[in-house]
């Protein structure tokens, strides 16, 4: 990643080939104003691999699936970058700095790096070349505006079940008073007087003052 470079629609060409038949693909990146109302963005664009760069271990050679309007399939191949580092200044930045804040993190105001949505089967967001309007591209500030979404609501999610779970964990609590009570302390061997502590919300000897052991009381 190189700061706000990596946050335009740039990539490296290995291998393109298209049908001129397109679908619109959820809410990608518009065609530039010369582009030829009739082009339209295919249907669907899933990543069938991902390889990683052999000279750049950052970045990965992906392959598309295109699935035009009228059913037809084709492929392209698209270097990408593996991970993205939203500039603190951008939308998404702010919303990572303010999610680690909020949670107390040690170096909360450093970015993290989030691994790019490019598995197989994934469905990713195309736009068209700048510099090239009769190609498609993977639309990557779309793609990494989907990969910090995702990365919030597993974030979200995790911790909304690890609460679950301590909840689960935590004993709980009897309902009372009124307690069962031993006759005698456990600690001492004092007599309880079960008139006063059956009642007690915390019920302790009247002798050495420990905790008596309580179950709850059935009607």
């Amino acid at each position: 990643m190189h700061g706000s470079d990596t946050w335009r629609c740039v990539a490296v060409f290995r291998h393109h080939r298209q049908t001129d038949d397109h679908l619109d693909a959820g809410t990608p990146t518009p065609a530039p104003a010369n582009q030829s109302a009739t082009v339209e963005l295919p249907k669907r664009a899933m990543v069938l691999s991902n390889d990683p760069v052999t000279t750049d271990p950052g970045r990965s050679l992906v392959r598309i699936q295109l699935q035009s309007h009228d059913g037809s399939m084709s492929e392209f191949s698209q270097e990408v970058a593996s991970l993205c580092q939203p500039p603190p200044d951008s939308p998404e930045g702010q919303q990572l700095l303010e999610w680690r804040a909020s949670q107390h993190l040690k170096h909360a105001d450093r970015m993290p790096k989030i691994q790019l949505p490019l598995f197989a089967g994934c469905v990713v967001p195309l736009c068209f070349d700048p510099a090239n309007p009769g190609r498609l591209l993977i639309d990557e500030p779309a793609l990494q505006h989907q990969a910090v979404h995702d990365y919030l609501h597993d974030q979200r999610s995790q911790q909304a079940r690890q609460a679950r779970q301590a909840a689960e964990r935590a004993p709980k609590a009897l309902a009372g008073p009124p307690w069962n009570l031993p006759v005698e302390c456990p600690n001492c061997g004092a007599r309880v007087d079960q008139a006063v502590a059956t009642n007690q919300a915390d019920p302790r000897c009247g002798f050495c003052h420990e905790p008596l052991p309580v179950t709850r009381m059935t009607p």
